[in-house]
C-alpha cells in the first residue's frame, strides 16, 4: 500500500515527538534512517503520559491486513488504529485498536482488524524499548508497511 505521509502523535505533550523525522519511518530506507522518539526515564514514559505514536497516511482509503514495523530495537509493546478520516488529535477519535504488538522484535508483523476503508493507521507505543543510542527509552522506528 502506498503511504503519502508519516505524522508523530502526541496529544499529551507540548512539542510532539521529533516531527522532523517522522518521514523517516517510510523512506524505504530500512537500516539507515529512522523516526525516533523523545528520551523517557522509564519503559512507561516516567509517568508522563499513557503513550506516544506514529501514524501513517494512505493515498486512498484501503483495508490492510497487516502492519509491518522494522525498529533498530526490540521489546517495546503498542497498539495500532485506524482512521476513516481526519486524522483525529485525541486517541479517543481513533478506531481500535485493530490490532497489538507485544514485545516486539526488530521485524513485526501485526495481523489487522480494521472495520472500514481507512487512511491513517496509528502505531500507539504503550511500552518502549531502551535507546539504542543510550541508557534510557525511547520510540524508534526504520519502517512502516501496509499489506492488504
Amino acid at each position: 500500500i502506498e503511504l503519502a505521509s508519516a505524522v508523530d502523535f502526541d496529544p499529551i505533550g507540548g512539542d510532539g515527538e521529533l516531527p522532523e523525522e517522522s518521514d523517516f519511518a517510510i523512506d524505504g530506507n530500512q537500516s539507515g534512517t529512522q523516526w525516533v522518539g523523545e528520551h523517557y526515564d522509564t519503559e512507561l514514559f516516567g509517568g508522563l503520559k499513557d503513550g506516544v505514536g506514529l501514524y501513517v497516511e494512505s493515498e486512498e482509503p484501503v483495508t490492510p491486513t497487516t502492519m509491518i514495523v522494522r525498529s533498530p530495537v526490540g521489546g517495546w509493546d503498542a497498539e495500532l488504529y485506524s482512521a476513516a478520516s481526519g486524522p483525529p488529535e485525541t486517541l479517543d477519535g481513533w478506531t481500535g485498536p485493530v490490532g497489538t504488538i507485544t514485545n516486539a522484535d526488530t521485524e513485526s508483523q501485526a495481523p489487522l482488524e480494521v472495520p472500514e476503508p481507512s487512511r491513517f493507521f496509528l502505531l500507539w507505543f504503550t511500552k518502549l524499548a531502551s535507546a539504542s543510542d543510550e541508557d534510557r527509552f525511547r520510540p524508534e522506528v526504520s519502517d512502516i508497511e501496509l499489506v492488504s
